[in-house]
């Protein structure tokens, strides 16, 4: 009869301690976040035509179709980021802040969708070529954006290319996941200045009969 408060003590104990000696097992994974671009454009409107463009889908090379982010650790090794990552794909971000840069840009009467069956007198075709973070020099972080872009003149049969571009812009990046990100959209925002200069000098010169 001794030995059963002892049982019951030695229960109460365990069920005491069961909490911390599991806690002492249990790893601590970081949190996964999720970023967005912030693509900001600072330049005046240009003057308005009454051009229709359609941006098409990006194409992105298979490693950025992923939403974790990337790093460049050698010159032929990358590495995946799995708890700092994109909300979409990069090429989703890259396309839907194209159409709002273009938008904002004054140079078309309109910026269709993809999808839209509006007629477009040019279409905006592009591929996503680089999109990562640069660390092959230990204590350095560089964001890097490569966007190859062709400029589609739709009003001709068959339509044709007037317009073909690669833009390249490494920005270097403070340290953590949103310092990254803010350095790529700094980069994207001047591939898309690059670009935006690059187009309106082409509708100046093919002017609508």
């Amino acid at each position: 009869m001794r030995a059963r408060p002892r049982i019951v003590a030695s229960l109460l104990l365990f069920i005491a301690l069961a909490p911390v000696v599991t806690g002492c097992f249990r790893r601590q994974f970081p949190e996964r976040r999720l970023f967005v671009l912030n693509v900001e454009r600072t330049e005046v409107a240009r003057s308005p035509s009454s051009a229709v463009v359609r941006v098409g889908r990006v194409r992105a090379e298979p490693q950025y179709e992923r939403k974790g982010f990337v790093y460049r650790t050698g010159d032929s090794t990358f590495a995946d980021d799995f708890y700092n990552a994109f909300y979409v794909s990069p090429a989703q971000m890259v396309r839907s802040t194209m159409h709002e840069w273009l938008a904002a840009s004054g140079m078309f009467t309109l910026v269709a969708d993809v999808d839209s069956l509006v007629g477009a007198d040019w279409l905006l075709e592009s591929r996503l070529m680089d999109f990562y973070l640069d660390k092959r020099v230990d204590g350095e972080a560089r964001a890097v954006v490569r966007l190859a872009v062709t400029l589609v003149d739709a009003r001709k049969s068959p339509p044709s290319a007037r317009l073909e571009r690669t833009y390249e812009e490494t920005v270097n990046a403070a340290s953590g996941g949103q310092g990254y990100v803010d350095a790529w959209s700094v980069a994207l925002a001047r591939v898309f200045a690059r670009m935006e200069a690059d187009l309106a000098a082409t509708l100046a010169s093919r002017k609508a009969p």
